[in-house]
């Protein structure tokens, strides 16, 4: 959006519990609340530490809606220090553009956690295409160019 092409933007983040950036605290990660998987793997340390910053960058953005979505009582599988931490979030004045949704569904299996991203260009299109069906590769979240569709 700083560089004048995107005009709006829509993020949907939906998983099982909200999105592990906002449970932790800006350019820190809690890694007792990681999977083994990803305390022993630095990239995607990096990766979700980048992220707690990024997310909140959006999350202040005017012309962005940046919507976490995860299952009915999906906070409550979160460590109460992260429900603390994302609660804070979506109270806080200067995050504009985040909305708490907490879906009925009482679970989102792992294969459907994801995000979606709906781009309003400059040029007057829509990024999806209504007519594209395409996922947004998450190097978008972190200031990478890769906007094609898979």
């Amino acid at each position: 959006m700083n560089k004048g092409k995107i005009k709006s933007a829509t993020a949907i983040i939906h998983t099982d519990r909200p999105t592990t950036p906002l449970c932790n605290l800006n350019g820190k990660l809690a890694k007792d609340t990681l999977p083994e998987s990803v305390r022993s793997d630095p990239q995607r340390l990096k990766t979700l530490k980048d992220r707690t910053e990024t997310m909140r960058l959006l999350a202040r953005e005017k012309q962005v809606d940046l919507y976490i979505a995860y299952s009915h009582g999906g906070l409550l599988k979160r460590s109460e220090k992260e429900q603390g931490i994302f609660k804070d979030e979506v109270k806080s004045r200067k995050n504009i553009a985040l909305h708490n949704a907490e879906l009925s569904c009482p679970t989102i299996p792992k294969k459907l956690s994801d995000a979606t991203y709906i781009l309003k260009l400059t040029n007057g299109k829509n990024f999806p295409s209504p007519a594209v069906k395409c996922r947004m590769p998450t190097t978008l979240w972190t200031g990478g160019t890769g906007l094609k569709p898979l």
